[in-house]
């Protein structure tokens, strides 16, 4: 994003994609008094904040409404814990395999003392 310049060239103030790396200004162009605007004889900008300003219009308000109700869905649902899964071996099974590694003898055992009563 550039802000002043000389025909959409050299701008004054140019923000790049790498914000960190390489925004810089320049000490002159056509559109704003000439000089330095930084301390620093550093043409590159160290940048703190950013404050962006818009005036989206129907469509975009709501596009971003659904982007925002998407992404707290998302948020709900990883903080939500699936008991079943959990006991069960699902998706934790990984994770768990130690703390829980006891249930699958447990089984084996139950289904053992089963068949015994039944006989």
């Amino acid at each position: 994003m550039g802000f002043g310049g000389d025909d959409y060239e050299n701008f004054r103030i140019w923000l790049d994609a790498d914000v960190m790396e390489r925004s810089q200004s320049n000490d002159f162009d056509k559109t704003f008094e000439n000089g330095a605007l930084t301390d620093s004889s550093t043409t590159y900008l160290k940048i703190l904040k950013i404050e962006i300003w818009g005036f989206p219009d129907q469509l975009t308000q709501q596009k971003q409404e659904e982007f925002r109700q998407t992404e707290e869905q998302i948020a709900l649902g990883n903080r939500k814990v699936d008991r079943g899964d959990f006991y069960n071996g699902g998706t934790n099974q990984l994770m768990f395999s130690k703390q829980f590694g006891f249930r699958d003898q447990l089984r084996i055992d139950l289904d053992h003392e089963k068949e015994k009563m039944q006989k």
